[in-house]
């Protein structure tokens, strides 16, 4: 009889053993969230050579990607509000559900939003979801600054399935059921495009013309890739440029890397992370990539092909602190963020109508604006006072003085 075997167990003792498992199954997997959730918080994940809590779930646990969002949206709620784990944990919320509350969850309302959600399904959950925001605008809708003359049938997304608890991502295969009619080393990509990006697609259709008879916006799309990445690689470190055989004199900065170094680096590190943990494997992280220093500036290391790497933001971050320490780095951080520049004047809302007052009164379109932004009057002020201090802040100083005396503020009301 294998482990799996029940068959010997009488009918009450199976009930009760599968109510045991599943309580057990519960309770385990808020555990996991909570762990999870403390990785994240310790940065676990950077020394085993992953450079984000989400590589390190589709490497460690064997996760799709999807799987792993949904995981570690829920973990990081958790450790915010551990209520949504006790909820979890005994049963009154799944995780496909804890899933669909997480990113909509505050101090103010988690408490409300636990108790009505206690033993809903998901499709109730969604429901009160939607009812308590349904005055938040839908992604897509014209609130959110999209059109409704985008072609739907060009919507930047790519889809894959969700995988069951522990088990590996794997590709679709070609010409399977999801993929049919598609050539083998093809990916489905739906984009949603808007009026801008359409005009672009069309006027580069018909440039091309005969360089690309079949107008096909996969093509183009690929064609524009190229040279998007092409001018990027010379951006940033002068690929394809010719290089001088008497190079500029050295910067004054020991930290200016000189494009041709930047080069030499980015081929020969393979443009990803060169970051190894202690087991032999190495951050397969693409970007955002910086280069590193081995031996300090602050120590005397050079810009040199030598001395440079290629490390991801988490990683330089991280080797920074082995190198000098988490507590110095956090100091340097909040100097460093001291050290910037205050915020511009937060300017009122926009007037209109002041500035419809103040064009009549014959100031331009961008003086009207600029002074009624300016303005010291309060927002909900009466409007001739609101003028008067916008003609004040322009004549007085703010802008440029008045040549002639405006008409009367009632006039040009």
């Amino acid at each position: 009889m294998h482990r799996f075997s029940f068959s010997h167990l009488a009918d009450g003792d199976l009930l009760q053993s599968a109510r045991h498992e599943f309580g057990s199954r519960r309770l385990a997997t808020a555990r996991f969230l909570a762990q999870l959730a403390e990785i994240d918080a310790r940065e676990l994940y950077l020394p085993l050579a992953y450079g984000s809590l989400h590589a390190f779930c589709i490497g460690e646990f064997r996760m799709c990607d999807q799987q792993a969002c949904k995981w570690i949206r829920v973990a990081r709620s958790g450790r915010r509000f551990p209520a949504l784990l006790e909820a979890i944990a005994d049963g009154r919320l799944s995780r496909s559900g804890a899933v669909v509350l997480a990113p909509h969850l505050t101090e103010a309302n988690v408490a409300e939003f636990l108790r009505e959600a206690a033993f809903k399904t998901e499709a109730e959950l969604e429901r009160l979801v939607t009812r308590r925001t349904r005055t938040a605008p839908a992604a897509g809708s014209p609130a959110d600054g999209s059109t409704g003359a985008a072609d739907p049938s060009l919507s930047l997304r790519t889809v894959e399935p969700e995988s069951e608890p522990g088990s590996a991502a794997k590709p679709p295969e070609p010409g399977g059921a999801g993929l049919a009619g598609l050539a083998p080393e093809t990916h489905p990509l739906q984009v949603r495009l808007d009026d801008e990006a359409i005009q672009l697609l069309r006027y580069a259709q018909a440039l091309l013309g005969h360089a690309e008879p079949s107008r096909d916006p996969s093509r183009i799309f690929k064609r524009s890739l190229k040279a998007l990445v092409a001018e990027l690689e010379r951006r940033k470190f002068g690929a394809g440029t010719r290089r001088r055989a008497t190079p500029r004199g050295a910067s004054a900065n020991p930290r200016h890397i000189p494009v041709q170094v930047r080069h030499q680096v980015w081929l020969r590190d393979g443009g990803r992370c060169t970051f190894v943990s202690l087991t032999g494997r190495r951050c397969d992280c693409t970007g955002p990539l910086e280069f590193d220093h081995i031996v300090p500036v602050a120590r005397g290391g050079e810009s040199t092909a030598d001395n440079l790497r290629l490390l991801c933001r988490a990683h330089n971050r991280h080797m920074a602190e082995r190198v000098f320490g988490a507590g110095f780095m956090k100091e340097k951080r909040k100097a460093a963020r001291a050290d910037r520049p205050t915020p511009a004047r937060t300017h009122a809302p926009f007037d209109g109508d002041a500035v419809r007052c103040l064009r009549r009164l014959g100031l331009r379109a961008d003086e009207a604006r600029e002074a009624a932004a300016n303005s010291s009057a309060n927002p909900n002020a009466p409007l001739d006072e609101r003028v008067r201090a916008a003609l004040q802040w322009f004549g007085g100083g703010g802008g440029r003085r008045l040549e002639t005396a405006p008409e009367p503020i009632s006039r040009a009301g």
